[in-house]
């Protein structure tokens, strides 16, 4: 057929039909034409015009309706179709049904990559190995300088290059280059400090006044360890040289005013010089004196132990956090900005054996290097103090694991008189 509607494709083109015949032999008849009224004549109609319009009107609706489809298989003949199964279809549904559907294509079968004769890969599962979109970035190396902290870092235990023996770089570097220097008189006096904290006074069984000004170490520690000197006087001491309840905790030392009977069988015992480190430290651990925790009791062990063979030294924070950052591990459990109240006896004599590591490697006392690691604060800060606030926290320093300090710790801890010398210690 040549016409304006020539190019348009629809399946009633493709039927053996009588509709198909007509459809291209058909031409309008010339006597089809309209007259003064709105119909046509019906006389000059004829059956093959007739049928000739409707099958324009439908190859003109389907020929925009619906698009070619591919054809992958035979179309569907009614010429063979009994007249029941496409009784009361519409054109559309009659269409659809003619319409062939296309046919499933198969599996496309990949071809395998492409292997090196020389280094065959391994087999590898491709239906559990993620996407390349989904598969996790690859993590660049870390540079040979950063240092490993999950290594021990005792000197017979050390076996790592990137990190001089025994702590860790730079932090031990800045530490051991500066020179031991006392702290001199620190705190508060403590008759200042008995007064703020509305301390009865005179104390009972205190029959000399408090000191007036401020006092440093070694005065603090003759006060305390004199026999005749009442153990609550030595006890307001020690407090205004530590600054106890200078800021924000007034409630605890009426809380450990309050329960004064048990802090005086403590420092009674502590005095005696009978104790060991764990022995003094589960002595407070185990029994506690309400508003006394370990920073504070350890300067109590530290003033009233009269062993020179065996100092008792200070816990604080900035202690704590100077040993955890020199040795690159979590020796002390840090909560907060405060040593834990969850710290064991194993953590405080490790604390005390790094401490007397590092008096064995700068030729000092022990009691010096926790004076130097406790540095000095306010205005201002010494050089230690102002390191160590700068670095912390640290990110270096391995998180507290129960079973590594046991293993590193425990053959120490039982050179040292613990009687438990178990895991429980840490």
């Amino acid at each position: 057929m040549r016409g304006p509607l020539s190019g348009f494709h629809s399946p009633l083109s493709d039927l053996p039909f009588p509709l198909s015949d007509l459809y291209f032999s058909f031409q309008l008849s010339p006597s089809l034409r309209w007259r003064s009224g709105c119909a046509p004549c019906t006389k000059h109609l004829s059956l093959p015009s007739v049928v000739g319009a409707i099958a324009l009107v439908f190859r003109f609706f389907f020929s925009f309706s619906f698009p070619p489809a591919p054809q992958t298989s035979p179309a569907r003949s009614l010429i063979d179709t009994p007249a029941k199964a496409v009784r009361g279809l519409s054109p559309v549904a009659l269409h659809q049904w003619m319409t062939p559907k296309p046919a499933a294509l198969p599996p496309v079968a990949r071809s395998p990559a492409p292997r090196s004769r020389r280094t065959p890969s391994p087999a590898v599962d491709e239906s559990r190995s993620p996407p390349k979109s989904l598969s996790p970035r690859p993590r660049l190396p870390k540079p040979l300088s950063a240092p490993k902290p999950w290594l021990p870092r005792i000197d017979k235990y050390l076996i790592n290059n990137n990190m001089p023996p025994p702590y860790q770089q730079p932090h031990w570097r800045t530490f051991s280059s500066i020179p031991y220097r006392s702290a001199g008189p620190i705190g508060v006096a403590p008759l200042s400090w008995a007064k703020t904290h509305s301390l009865h006074h005179p104390i009972p069984g205190v029959t000399i006044s408090l000191p007036t000004t401020q006092l440093n170490r070694s005065q603090v520690r003759s006060i305390c360890q004199t026999p005749s000197n009442p153990v609550l006087f030595g006890f307001i001491c020690a407090m205004a040289w530590g600054g106890m309840g200078s800021r924000w905790g007034k409630a605890h030392v009426a809380a450990a005013w309050s329960s004064r009977h048990k802090l005086t069988s403590h420092l009674t015992k502590l005095r005696s010089g009978s104790l060991t480190r764990c022995d003094a430290y589960n002595l407070f651990a185990n029994s506690p004196v309400p508003g006394i925790g370990p920073a504070y009791f350890t300067k109590l062990m530290y003033f009233f132990n009269p062993n020179p063979n065996q100092d008792h030294y200070i816990m604080d924070q900035w202690t704590a956090k100077s040993v955890n950052l020199l040795t690159g591990t979590t020796v002390v459990r840090i909560y907060g900005n405060w040593a834990s109240s969850l710290n064991k006896c194993g953590n405080y004599l490790a604390y005390c054996h790094e401490i007397d590591e590092i008096a064995a490697l700068l030729k000092i006392k022990g009691a010096d290097v926790e004076e130097m690691l406790m540095s000095k604060g306010g205005l201002p800060r010494w050089r230690w103090r102002q390191y160590l606030t700068t670095c912390w926290p640290a990110r270096s320093i391995a998180p507290y694991n129960k079973n590594s300090a046991y293993a590193l710790y425990g053959p120490l801890i039982g050179a040292r008189g613990c009687k438990i010398h178990n895991i429980l210690c840490f």
